[in-house]
């Protein structure tokens, strides 16, 4: 695995920080675009690991980027319309100068990156695929407040990945939500747990399971679905 580090340009005059990843054998035609949650950047330890992993073993080129209010240093994300838009530029200019090495992109991220994510396609963005990491279904201790309305208007394959004990994802109101969209809407859907993963997926340290096997397994999901995405075979 190789990296890269580089500069997007968003607005008029502001720019981002992103990094590549890329496999050393010839990587799929799928690429994946992350963008991190609410309280961190691109170089939380989840999603370095899980980029890493997805390169690695799972032979994608993967990209990540800094939301504005992360890349000024700033707790308080942007509101929602800018990060949308931040997420919208930085898409379109990796797509741009990665086509020679990307041919379809699955977009997403954690917590509050794939939720932007789920807007953009929501607004007719073009992607084939979107991957949740901890979506944030509802606010801590709010599960009546759920944040799916806007999953219905997307048609692309979605996954959700998500710990069991993440306080911001009722896992059986989940599947709920999951199951109407199969049924009502013809939606593809899947869920797969992280057994004992908090929101971030850390672990407790008395099972003596390194976090980074956790990052493996939540790239391994993930390489397992971006096969189903580009073979068209959901039986499996």
């Amino acid at each position: 695995m190789r990296t890269e580090k580089l500069r997007i340009p968003v607005g008029e005059a502001d720019s981002v920080g992103a990094t590549i990843a890329y496999p050393y054998a010839k990587p799929r035609r799928t690429g994946v675009l992350l963008a991190h949650g609410a309280g961190n950047d691109r170089f939380s330890d989840l999603l370095c690991g899980v980029q890493r992993n997805l390169a690695r073993r799972g032979g994608a080129v993967c990209a990540t980027f800094n939301f504005l209010y992360a890349e000024r240093g700033r707790r308080i994300p942007d509101p929602l319309p800018v990060l949308v838009q931040t997420y919208r530029e930085v898409f379109r200019s990796l797509r741009q100068s990665l086509a020679r090495h990307v041919q379809q992109w699955v977009i997403g991220g954690k917590s509050l990156g794939g939720r932007v994510a789920s807007h953009l396609v929501a607004e007719g963005e073009e992607a084939c695929g979107l991957v949740f990491l901890g979506y944030p279904l509802h606010p801590r201790g709010k599960p009546e407040q759920l944040r799916t309305e806007h999953l219905r208007r997307i048609a692309v394959p979605m996954l959700f990945v998500q710990g069991s004990r993440d306080p911001l994802c009722d896992l059986n109101i989940l599947e709920g939500v999951l199951d109407e969209l199969r049924k009502r809407y013809r939606r593809k859907v899947r869920l797969a747990v992280i057994w004992d993963g908090d929101h971030s997926f850390v672990v407790p340290r008395r099972l003596g399971l390194a976090q980074e096997l956790v990052y493996a397994e939540i790239a391994d999901q993930v390489a397992r679905w971006l096969n189903c995405v580009e073979e068209g075979d959901w039986s499996s």
